[in-house]
Formats: structure tokens, C-alpha cells, sequence
């Protein structure tokens, strides 16, 4: 069985010509379930005369569905002319879990949803945790891996420096180390990497623009039409989507890209300052903007489990958001959580809380800092996963140590965390620098994220945070625990290059909030993987354990399990 044989997918065809096969002819089908609901799904043009219709059911059992193209109603009301039809029916395998709702290799758990045991987490539909560890590339298409050291010379006169490589190669290289992907799409933009759906007019094909790097070019092309999509860059995109749902990642899509924050940029659907003809729901460009948003969920809804609505904007109103919401939560059958990037976190049309992180902190000093951030993120009581985090340019993107300590200083606070990706290269530190660095997440860090799976996995999301009372060390330490189980984290925040042992003189160990009991203690190296000491039996009589560590370098972490009575 592939990966996507419980992907059904519906082609129609017909030999009628039409002006604009995005816009003039709606393919759709009507999906009934074996308890007789019924789901609407939308349709998309694929090219060659070709419309498709993606499902992924809900319900094990037998399905069947009838599906036309027809003359949208806005083009005949009362009249729609039937150029193709189909009907039929198919099996959805059973669910090998109590709560999975559908089982099967595309999702074989699932979609993200928010946590039903913990407000600021995310877990998959049949309730199994996700703890989320996420990368966005330069490009999903040919993504950057495991570059050199600059200074190196460029690869060929037309390409950047640095390595990359297909994505079948990088989804092998991430395959159990990531389980969150994140792809933005823009509309004529490729400014920060944006796959532009909507071609830039300038060039006369759209596989040139997509392989510019010039940011200014994104700024001062004109557009075609924003009413027809590049179908070959969208056909790559289905294989990099089939590619990362085979490696075991979740899917992020960014609808909107412009960067409003930080400047005006021109869109296919007018300039991003401007909040009377673009970002407002009276708009004259609504209707291109609907129609791309219907369009892209059409095609990728199966394999997504997150929109984005706008990367870092700073201009849309509450309004304006909320009619992009309802045209997603209107063409989404799958109901799948809907956000944007700088939103206003309190605002119904932000279901979860999607921060950036660039900074000019060093290793040591990094836990401290984002637990900062992330204690004012949690006062709005909604799931928390950075979209965005790396350095600034003034250090280089090249500490797997930092990017390890961001992962676990991260899970402890109880959110996700996803870096922007630039392993094209090791980046030179320059001095004063505010660009962006971004993160160069080589085999190291691959293999401390695969060590962060393992030791997770298994954990509930109900531990919560417990208190811990290092003693006057230089320790940074976080606690989450349940009745049962309990995880540390021990960050040595003085000096990552000498081992520091507990002195007896101080205390006996780390007190942490538990219960009475007793307790099995196993003490992991999250860089190795390794045992740092052998498993430990402790008990107490009080509502505080003392935990002995072992000496620790730069971090530990400790798993607590409570012996059966």
C-alpha cells in the first residue's frame, strides 16, 4: 500500500474550450459517509482539460459520491450546463484506535487539532501527542541540506552558493528528526522564499521567477492576471506535499506572503500598505482573493493541517481577517485550524498563536530568554507553535547546541517550535548585524531532535508545569509532570565547556514537585542519548523529591516514573 492510496481523487474531463478553465467551469463532488453524512468538496483545475477532486474521508466504512463540472452559478443561476459527471463508491479502512476517527497511511493519525488535555498544545485527531519540532527551507522544491563553509565560491554563475538538493533527498535526510512542515505561498512574491502560485508577469515563464533570489525583483515586477495559478509549480508542490506526508510531517501553508511588517511590497492583489483595495472585505480585489483561497484549498486541503493566513503582516484589520477566515472555513471540509502570522491574539480568526523569534543571544543565555517570550504568548490561553526562529546574522546560523536547548527550553514551556531553515551554508558572523542568520540544522541537531522524539513520544499532554528548586547553582531547570510521570530539564547556563557536579555542601539534589511515592529516575545526555548515570529508585513521603544529578556540561534531562504500589 502507498502513501496515498486512502487519498481518493476524482478526474473529470471534457472537450469544451472556456476562456478561463480556473474561473469558468466548477468541478465538485458530494461525498456520503456509511452513516449518512454528507461532505462538500471542491474541485481545482490540474491543466490538459483536467479537473480534480481530493478526499480524504472521515469515517471507516463505504463511501460514495457523485461528482459534475458544471457552469458555475454566478455564470448561469438557474440553468447550469453539465459537461462531465461521475458516480460511485469506495472503502475507508477501519480505525485501529478508540478515538481514531480515520486510520489510514496518508494520516495515520489524523489531523493537528488543538489539545483536549492542555490549552496550549496540539495533538492528532486519535488523541496521540504532538510535540511539535518543525523546519521551513529555503525552498520545498529543492531545499537546502548540509552546505559548506563560506567563503565558497558559487556553484555554477546562475545559482546561489550553497548546496541543495530534491526534496526526496531532504524529506530522507529530516525523516524522524522533523514532524512539522512549513510552506508559504505568494501571489507574483518570492520575497522570503515564497512559492509564487500566481506567476510574476515579468518573466515569460514562471520557473525563472521561481529560481530568483532578488528580493528588490519581488518588489517591482508587474502581475498577470490573478485569476490563473503556474500549474506546473502547484504539480511540484503535490509531490513535495506526498513527500513530506510519507516522512511523518504535519503541513503548515502560508495563503498570503508580503511582509507588511517590515515593508511595501506589490502583490497580484494590490500593494501591501494598502487596507482599502487589498486588505479590506470590500475590496475590489475580493473576488481574486476568494478564488485563490478556494483554489488552494481545493488542491492541498488533504495534506494540510494548518493555514496561515497572511507571514508577517502588520496592516490587516480584524475585519478583513475575519472574511478571510470565513472563505477558508467555508471551502475547508476538513475544519482545519486557521491562524495568521503578527495577528491580533486575541481576535476569534487567530485559533492559534504562530510566533518569529530571530535572535542575538547566545546558547547560554537563549532558555532564559524564551521562556520570557513564551509566559506572555500564554496569557491569551491558546496553542502555542513558532512559525519562525533562527539567529540574527550577527552570530553564525551554525550552534546545533543553541537549537537543541530552543527545542527542550520550548517543550517545557508547553509549545512548538519550527526554525526557518538555511543550511545552504555555514553564515559568518557579522558584527552588528540585524538581518537574519536563520538556522543551519545539519546531522547534529538532526540527531538531537530524533533523541527529543524518543524520549517524548510517550509522554502525556496532561504533565503540566511542576516547580523545581535547583539550590544556588548556575542551573536554569523546568519540570512537567503528571500523578504518574514527571520530565526535567537541566540547562548548566554558566559554561557549556566544563562539567559542573552538584556540590553535597549545597543539597542533595534537585527538589521537584511530585507527590508522596517512589519514583524510578533515569537521567539522559539529549546531545548523545545516552545514560548519564545508572536508573536511580527515590522516594518520599512529601509533596517535594530530591533528585541527585550527575555532573552536566551543558544539559540533561531526567525522566520520573512512579513505581506501581
Amino acid at each position: 500500500m502507498t502513501a496515498f492510496e486512502s487519498l481518493h481523487e476524482i478526474i473529470l474531463t471534457t472537450d469544451a474550450e472556456f476562456n478561463n478553465p480556473f474561473w469558468d467551469v466548477r468541478a465538485s463532488a458530494q461525498f456520503t459517509s456509511p452513516t449518512g453524512k454528507t461532505v462538500h468538496v471542491e474541485g481545482f483545475y490540474a491543466g490538459k482539460q483536467q479537473w480534480r477532486i481530493r478526499f480524504v474521508p472521515r469515517e471507516p466504512g463505504t463511501w460514495s459520491y457523485s461528482a459534475t463540472l458544471t457552469t458555475p452559478p454566478h455564470f448561469a443561476p438557474h440553468s447550469a450546463e453539465i459537461y462531465a459527471a461521475e458516480q460511485g463508491n469506495f472503502t475507508c479502512p477501519p480505525a485501529n484506535s478508540p478515538f481514531t476517527i480515520h486510520h489510514s497511511p496518508l494520516l495515520p493519525h489524523g489531523y493537528l487539532r488543538p489539545s483536549r488535555l492542555n490549552p496550549y498544545r496540539l495533538e492528532y485527531e486519535d488523541r496521540t501527542p504532538f510535540y511539535g519540532v518543525g523546519v521551513q527551507t529555503t525552498g520545498p522544491i529543492n531545499p537546502d541540506l548540509d552546505g559548506p563553509p563560506l567563503p565558497t565560491p558559487p556553484i555554477s554563475p546562475d545559482s546561489p552558493r550553497g548546496r541543495f538538493v530534491s526534496a526526496a533527498e531532504w524529506c530522507d535526510a529530516f525523516k524522524g528528526a522533523v514532524n512539522l512542515s512549513r510552506i508559504q505561498f505568494g501571489q507574483g512574491i518570492i520575497a522570503g522564499h515564497a512559492q509564487p502560485i500566481i506567476p510574476p508577469k515579468t518573466f515569460g515563464k514562471a520557473s525563472n521567477a521561481r529560481q530568483s533570489t532578488n528580493r528588490k525583483y519581488a518588489q517591482i515586477c508587474m502581475y498577470d492576471a490573478p485569476d490563473r495559478y503556474d500549474l506546473e509549480l502547484a504539480a511540484e508542490l503535490d509531490e513535495v506535499y506526498k513527500l513530506h506526508r510519507g516522512a511523518g510531517m504535519s503541513e503548515i501553508l502560508v495563503f498570503m506572503q508580503d511582509m507588511s511588517a517590515f515593508d511595501e511590497q506589490q502583490t497580484a492583489f494590490g500593494k501591501s500598505y494598502d487596507t482599502v483595495n487589498y486588505k479590506s472585505p470590500s475590496a475590489a480585489s475580493m473576488i481574486y482573493q476568494e478564488k485563490y483561497i478556494r483554489y488552494i484549498v481545493a488542491r492541498y486541503a488533504a495534506f494540510v493541517d494548518i493555514w496561515e493566513i497572511f507571514n508577517e503582516d502588520a496592516y490587516a484589520s480584524p475585519e478583513y481577517l475575519a472574511c478571510l477566515h470565513k472563505i477558508i472555513r467555508d471551502a475547508d471540509p476538513y475544519r482545519h485550524i486557521i491562524s495568521s502570522n503578527f495577528s491580533l491574539y486575541d481576535d476569534p480568526s487567530c485559533e492559534i498563536i504562530m510566533p518569529h523569534e530571530y535572535v542575538s543571544i547566545p546558547a547560554t543565555e537563549v532558555d532564559a530568554y524564551l521562556a520570557k517570550q513564551i509566559a506572555a504568548y500564554k496569557s491569551f490561553n491558546k496553542p502555542i507553535q513558532y512559525t519562525e526562529f533562527g539567529n540574527k546574522a550577527c552570530l553564525s546560523n551554525v550552534d546545533p547546541d543553541k537549537w537543541r536547548i530552543v527545542l527542550w527550553t520550548a517543550y517545557m514551556n508547553e509549545v512548538g517550535i519550527l526554525y526557518w531553515s538555511m543550511s545552504c551554508y555555514h553564515s559568518v558572523p557579522k558584527p552588528g548585524s540585524t538581518a537574519n542568520a536563520n538556522a543551519y540544522l545539519g546531522p547534529d541537531s538532526r540527531r538531537h531532535f530524533r533523541i527529543f522524539h524518543k524520549l517524548t513520544a510517550e509522554l502525556p499532554q496532561d504533565m503540566r508545569p511542576r516547580m523545581t528548586h535547583p539550590g544556588w547553582v548556575p542551573f536554569r531547570s523546568w519540570a512537567l509532570g503528571n500523578k504518574n510521570v514527571t520530565i526535567l530539564y537541566i540547562h548548566h547556563y554558566e559554561d557549556h565547556a566544563t562539567s559542573y557536579i552538584y556540590p553535597p555542601s549545597v543539597s542533595k539534589g534537585l527538589a521537584v514537585e511530585t507527590s508522596p511515592g517512589t519514583f524510578t529516575a533515569t537521567w539522559t545526555d539529549p546531545a548523545t542519548g545516552e545514560e548519564m548515570m545508572p536508573p536511580q529508585t527515590l522516594t518520599t513521603r512529601a509533596r517535594l523529591l530530591i533528585v541527585p544529578l550527575p555532573p552536566i556540561t551543558i544539559d540533561a534531562v531526567c525522566l520520573l516514573k512512579r513505581e506501581a504500589l
